[in-house]
């Protein structure tokens, strides 16, 4: 069969290749047909086989075969044996069939970058350890003694693992400080001892003299030993009034005579205190930057400015916030219009300064796994933080005021739950497996539900990152994110990420000392137990004016708190109305709060039913009412259906 082409001889050859493997049953024919067919369509003249290799579906081996079958054809027709041309011709913008030969891959220049460890990681902590710093000057330890010097400076455990689906720790990471580094060298058979090479101690030396981690100690120039400071705070910081900007704070850091007392609003105020005893002041403010971010949750109440002393305070102002004098006002008494019938008249109790301490109260589920129930309250007396243990009604950390003398203030004093205050400080805590399980369970809107019904001012919900599986990334991912930015943006609370439990640990200690100060240097006013209803204790936990003309926020006894935040204390009617609601499937909380609109209580429910005429009516009439509703918050016929069979009487 005549086939025009450039090159018919190689045509040719291709052809009686394909054929020859259609013969033998090769796999091979279709390669050779793929070939031939690129040939066929090439409009250009080869002068060498090898040439053709820019065709697709011509390899090297293809090529070589056809150059051997090409020179044995020339020998048998007296035909110069093919010789290729090694000019470079871009014939691969002149074909879409043609492909440019492979260019060799250009070999990098790589240097080798001197080892860095990372702020704050375990071979970070290792070699500022081994290499003197601190109270540890010895040059050799033992493992023990190297992980009890390099915990405080490393944020990753160096015994537990971060996550229970993990074998890293700490000391993991110091094998390659020993093996391929060469930085970390050990002696002895049975028992290690680590000490630094020469190349270790210039990089700890380089380390120590450009980092600025709170937990080194800092060299006075006066001393030749080191001196150390804690975690969590620093020498105060001298700022002079016109270096200081306009800051959003806590509380008013305006010092001086002149200064005016600014009202505080619902949440406890109060300067961060200073680790230095603060030197004379002038025309000058201490502040106390001790932590690195400000992840705790900004007390509700207007921005105020930091000013000189010279000058007066100013405050912006907040529309919005419109202060109103209840009736329990401690020096005149309250008016017909200021008394609410809910809130009776009373005197609060005061605790002065000294007499409490701030207690972190830790939920006695919250453990890291089954076989490693202590963990957290062992980390948290690491860090200078005692927490009490025990099981919590809501929420899975909270801080309390414990009275030193209850019985001094009329508390009771059986127990110290009865000699304790709840702040206005509640943490709950999400993996986010927990938050998932929440999500398909339905604790999640439950749990916020009664956050929202404690009335406390601070609620921070954390959520701790873990390693997740694939699939439920896939699953739950955007529903993760989505419900994560709601609890934010629709609910209020403030919203605190950690990337594993060691870090969710030294939040907790530092909200710790920041409470301490804030609470321990101001007095307390307690609301007496027998006033504090579940109808009037918003209104009784806002604030009241003291003689000043201060805003005093009020607190209530903790026992009083576990009372109203039980799931079975402190229900009203309604409240467990729509708990039975609930129980039918298909109702949501939509749903059953617009059938509580429309029949308050279960007997106007029922007795609704027994008003209509027979059972098709009491089958229509939910339906009648709330099927025209739009959204989430419409009851259809089915439903309608379900409610009549089970509130409607039979017959």
């Amino acid at each position: 069969m005549a086939v025009e082409c450039a090159n018919p001889v190689l045509l040719a050859f291709l052809e009686e290749m394909r054929d020859l493997a259609g013969e033998r049953n090769s796999k091979g024919r279709i390669t050779y047909n793929r070939a031939w067919e690129s040939m066929k369509a090439c409009p250009i003249t080869f002068e060498h086989p090898a040439d053709a290799a820019v065709l697709r579906g011509l390899g090297p081996k293809i090529c070589e075969k056809l150059t051997e079958k090409l020179i044995k054809y020339n020998q048998e027709n007296g035909l110069p044996p093919p010789r290729r041309n090694r000019a470079k011709r871009n014939i691969a913008g002149e074909d879409p069939l043609l492909e440019p030969p492979p260019s060799p891959p250009k070999k990098r220049k790589t240097t080798k970058k001197p080892y860095v460890p990372k702020l704050r990681s375990g071979p970070y902590a290792a070699l500022l350890v081994l290499a003197g710093i601190g109270e540890h000057s010895s040059r050799k330890m033992t493992r023990a003694q190297l992980v009890d010097a390099a915990q405080p400076h490393c944020d990753v455990s160096f015994t537990a693992t971060s996550d229970a689906r993990s074998h890293y720790t700490a000391w993991d990471s110091l094998k390659r400080l020993i093996d391929s580094q060469g930085l970390i060298g050990r002696s002895g058979s049975s028992i290690y001892k680590y000490y630094l090479t020469e190349e270790g101690l210039a990089l700890a030396d380089s380390i120590r003299g450009t980092t600025n981690d709170p937990e080194l100690p800092v060299l006075s120039p006066k001393r030749s030993s080191p001196q150390r400071f804690p975690r969590g705070t620093q020498e105060t910081i001298l700022i002079s009034s016109a270096e200081l900007p306009t800051l959003r704070l806590p509380g008013t850091m305006v010092h001086g005579a002149n200064a005016t007392a600014a009202p505080h609003l619902p949440g406890p105020t109060s300067t961060r205190t200073a680790a230095m005893p603060p030197k004379p002041r002038s025309a000058a403010h201490f502040i106390d930057f001790s932590d690195e971010d400000d992840d705790w949750p900004m007390p509700i109440s207007p921005t105020f400015r930091v000013q000189a002393e010279s000058r007066p305070t100013q405050q912006l102002p907040n529309p919005s916030f419109q202060p109103r004098p209840l009736a329990f006002h401690p020096t005149q008494p309250a008016t017909q219009a200021q008394t609410q019938p809910s809130i009776p008249a009373f005197n609060p109790v005061t605790i002065p300064p000294g007499a409490f301490t701030v207690e972190l109260i830790l939920d006695n589920r919250e453990i890291r796994t089954l076989d490693d129930r202590t963990y957290i309250q062992d980390e948290l007396r690491k860090h200078d933080v005692n927490p009490t243990i025990r099981g919590l009604v809501l929420g899975d950390v909270i801080w309390t005021a414990r009275v030193k003398n209850p019985s001094q203030y009329g508390l009771e004093a059986h127990s110290d739950e009865s000699a304790e205050v709840m702040l206005d400080y509640i943490i709950e805590r999400k993996r986010l497996d927990d938050l998932v399980a929440s999500l398909q369970d339905g604790r999640f809107k439950e749990q916020k539900f009664r956050l929202h019904k404690t009335a406390v001012k601070n609620v921070i919900y954390l959520v701790e990152d873990m390693t997740v599986a694939a699939e439920m990334q896939a699953r739950w991912g955007e529903k993760l994110d989505s419900s994560i930015a709601n609890t934010q943006v629709l609910d209020g609370f403030f919203l605190k990420r950690t990337s594993k439990l060691d870090e969710t640990i030294r939040y907790l200690a530092r909200m710790t000392r920041l409470l301490k100060s804030m609470y321990e240097s101001k007095p307390l006013h307690i609301v007496p137990s027998e006033m504090v209803t579940p109808e009037n204790h918003r209104e009784l936990r806002g604030d009241f004016y003291k003689p000043n003309g201060q805003l005093t926020p009020l607190y209530i006894a903790y026992p009083v708190f576990r009372g109203l935040c039980s799931k079975d204390e402190g229900l009203t009617l309604r409240d467990v109305f729509l708990k039975m609601l609930m129980c039918t499937r298909g109702i949501t909380g939509e749903k059953a709060l617009e059938l509580q609109a429309k029949w308050p209580t279960p007997r106007l429910f029922w007795e609704a039913y027994e008003a209509c005429r027979d059972q098709a009516a009491r089958n229509n009439m939910v339906d009648a009412e709330l099927g025209k509703l739009v959204g989430t918050r419409k009851v259809g016929a089915g439903l309608s259906v379900k409610l009549a069979e089970i509130w409607g009487p039979q017959g």
